[in-house]
Parts: structure tokens; C-alpha cells; sequence
């Protein structure tokens, strides 16, 4: 389980992989790197959506992060990849790779996970491709274990 400040999320801290302070809810870096001159990092983040929202549905969710994106990186590419089984739930992660043509947010690949009026976004960000896609099944695997959440304010179980 991994403590965040909206709920207690039901993932596995990748393998090779250290929970430390960063961006997101959650930040992740390989074991033995240095935040700070990291190539690559994992982190968490979350997106409310429904009736009362900006965003109504998962879908508009994911719409919103990528225009967020595309006003930020104007020469921004985003690729849609194929969606990631989540079997621990039975369900799919929309997945997207996101290059920003900057140094900055260079290489991203993103899992959005829909659960319960909340979007989770699980990101892979690298300061090159290379590194992204050598980190890639370790952000894999760690996307597919996830197996829910408890959020702050959710209803009891019956």
C-alpha cells in the first residue's frame, strides 16, 4: 500500500525502485539515484472528475490532461499506446507517451487508471528515450499491480 494525501492506493513501489520526495502524490526514483540528476523517475498524481467537476468523465479526464500538455508544450507529440491489463482489478489503463520537444518533460509515458470519480495518472518520465524505454517494464509492472484504492470520504463497504 502506498500512503497519499487523497487515499491509500494498492500498489507494489516498482522493484529496483525507492519511494522518495518529489512531484505527485507519490515519487519514485531507481534505488542509488539522486533526484536531482536522475534520468528517469516514476510519481503519482490523481484527477477528480463527475457531475460537479470540470472534467464529467474519465474519458474528458484524460482529454483535459492532454490539452493541459499541448497549451504547456506547443511542439509537443502525444501517442496513444495500447491500453495495459490491470488484473488485480479487471480492467484497462488508457496509456499515452507524451514528448515535449524540451528539455524539460522530455520523454513521458502515462497510465490513467479510472476509479471511483478519480483519475489516477502513473507517469514515467525520462530525460531521454533511451532511458524511458529502459525503465519501461519496470513501470509496467508496477502500473498492473495495482489493485485499488481506499480514498479519503469514500463510503463504507457494505
Amino acid at each position: 500500500m502506498i500512503v497519499t494525501a487523497v487515499g491509500l492506493l494498492a500498489l507494489g513501489t516498482p522493484k529496483g525502485w525507492v519511494q522518495a520526495g518529489g512531484p505527485g502524490l507519490a515519487f519514485f526514483l531507481p534505488e542509488g539515484a539522486d533526484a536531482n540528476t536522475a534520468e528517469v523517475w516514476m510519481y503519482i498524481d490523481e484527477s477528480p472528475f463527475g457531475p460537479k467537476e470540470d472534467d464529467k468523465d474519465f474519458h474528458s479526464a484524460i482529454q483535459s490532461d492532454i490539452a493541459g500538455f499541448k497549451q504547456h508544450f506547443p511542439n509537443g507529440i502525444v501517442r496513444v499506446e495500447n491500453s495495459l491489463d490491470l488484473p488485480r482489478v479487471k480492467q484497462k489503463a488508457e496509456v499515452y507517451t507524451f514528448e515535449s520537444g524540451e528539455q524539460h518533460n522530455a520523454f513521458e509515458q502515462t497510465a490513467y487508471i479510472e476509479d471511483l470519480g478519480r483519475m489516477w495518472t502513473l507517469t514515467l518520465s525520462a530525460k531521454s528515450s533511451a532511458a524511458l524505454a529502459r525503465a519501461m517494464p519496470a513501470f509496467r509492472a508496477f502500473a498492473q499491480s495495482y489493485g485499488g484504492s481506499i480514498q479519503m470520504g469514500s463510503p463504507p463497504a457494505k
